[in-house]
């Protein structure tokens, strides 16, 4: 809010507030875009004129509200993802309990939080259930019941699962991943 507040200060200066127009917002809009900030700081940028503009009316001050500007659109961007070969040369480099991590993510899809909250009943033969999710570690029910699923896993994913849960239940641990405590992470 303080960067927004100084950026109009500089852009405005000591204008009246009922002498400011929506040329005048249009200008700072336009000016930051070519400074090529992002589209969100742009955004940001004309909440904080709305919520003065806001104030302003319910106060009197002004008699109008300021009409929305056009505002930059974000940017599409791709899906930053790994192909096959990344991700079994970091499947290959990775040891233990992290190789069993990265392939379970690679091979399922799961979530992190979902990652998170795997107990170590949830793994039954050659079969993967997720019930729940870790949030801020604390366990939490899934937000669809679509979200409880039953996931088939590949021979040689269930042999590292079947070797993780030996390790984790000589630990004492009830998590398929915890933390050096036994908690959940996320």
């Amino acid at each position: 809010m303080k960067s927004n507040l100084k950026r109009l200060r500089a852009a405005l200066g000591k204008k009246d507030m009922r002498l400011i127009n929506a040329g005048d917002i249009q200008r700072l809009i336009s000016a930051m875009n070519a400074e090529g900030l992002e589209p969100k700081t742009i955004r940001n940028v004309w909440g904080t004129v709305s919520l003065i503009s806001n104030a302003a009316l319910a106060q009197k001050f002004v008699d109008a509200m300021l009409p929305k500007r056009k505002l930059p659109r974000k940017k599409k961007k791709n899906p930053r993802f790994f192909t096959h070969t990344e991700v079994s040369r970091i499947i290959a480099a990775s040891q233990s309990d992290h190789r069993t991590f990265y392939w379970l993510l690679a091979e399922t899809g799961v979530r992190a939080g979902e990652l998170a909250g795997l107990k170590l009943t949830d793994i039954d033969g050659e079969r993967l259930t997720v019930r729940q999710s870790i949030w801020n570690g604390k366990e939490q029910a899934p937000k669809t019941h679509n979200a409880i699923r039953m996931l088939g896993l590949s021979r040689q994913l269930i042999i590292l699962l079947w070797e993780q849960i030996a390790r984790q239940k000589t630990k004492g641990h009830d998590f398929l991943f915890p933390l050096l405590t036994g908690r959940p992470g996320t």
